[in-house]
This record gives structure tokens, sequence and C-alpha cells, in this order.
């Protein structure tokens, strides 16, 4: 089994993308990975339908909330926006799971705040919950 604790930021990225790519391959979908700079790391077809879709993986912890993990939403200082990807696939570690979500729930937006748990609160209203989005 794989320490993610001892991985880098580029291997915890690779990791991801490989997980995305084996969980695309067995929901049928065709895998494109882009050739040049772009600000999608990954395209998806199936049924004649193309998503360009940023990987991420996310392991962090966001230290105001337990059950919860920040993602931070941007590439090279720039927030993703409408037109630039259709999807933001997300790795989570903690779950060994993946999250797909729609642009939504992501355009124009700093951080997304992940829930693998509920709130000790109970609360749900603006909550991203993980089960709503696995693929």
């Amino acid at each position: 089994m794989i320490s993610h604790k001892t991985m880098n930021t580029r291997d915890k990225g690779e990791y991801a993308k490989l997980k995305v790519m084996l969980r695309a391959a067995e929901l049928g979908y065709t895998i494109n990975l882009p050739t040049t700079e772009v600000r999608y790391d990954i395209v998806l077809e199936r049924d004649g339908r193309f998503h360009r879709a940023q990987i991420k993986y996310a392991d962090g912890s966001a230290g105001h909330a337990s059950g919860s993990t920040p993602l931070a939403l941007h590439r090279r200082g720039k927030l993703y926006l409408d037109g630039e990807i259709d999807a933001l696939l997300v790795y989570l570690a903690k779950m060994d799971k993946i999250c797909w979500f729609d642009s939504e729930i992501f355009h124009n937006k700093e951080v997304l705040y992940i829930r693998y748990a509920p709130t000790k609160s109970g609360q749900q209203k603006r909550c991203i919950m993980a089960q709503d989005y696995f693929w």
C-alpha cells in the first residue's frame, strides 16, 4: 500500500490522474490527454459528449471544521472560469473515492470545502457532501 504522506504535490497529482483514468475506463469513457499546456488535465468522451476536466487530489484538513477538506480552486494563480473546464474531478484520499463536480459548483470560486463527514451541528444547507458527488 502506498503512503500518501510521503508523496510530494506532483506525485499526488499524478496519483489522482491515474485513479481518474482507471475510473473513467471502468465507466466506459474514452480518455484523451492534452499534448499542449491548457487549463484542463483530461478530456473524457462517452456517447459523443466531451468533458474537459481538471483533476485535483484532496487530503487537507480545514482548520475550522472537522470532517471536511479544503480544495484550492486555482491554477497558476487563476480561478477556473466559465468555458475553460466542464468538470472538476477530485480524488479524496481519505475515502479513496472520486467526486465529479459540474461547473456550477466551482466556477469563479476560490475554495471548495468538501465534507466527507456530517457537521457536528447537523447543518446541511450550503454543505458540499462528498457522497452526493461520488463518481
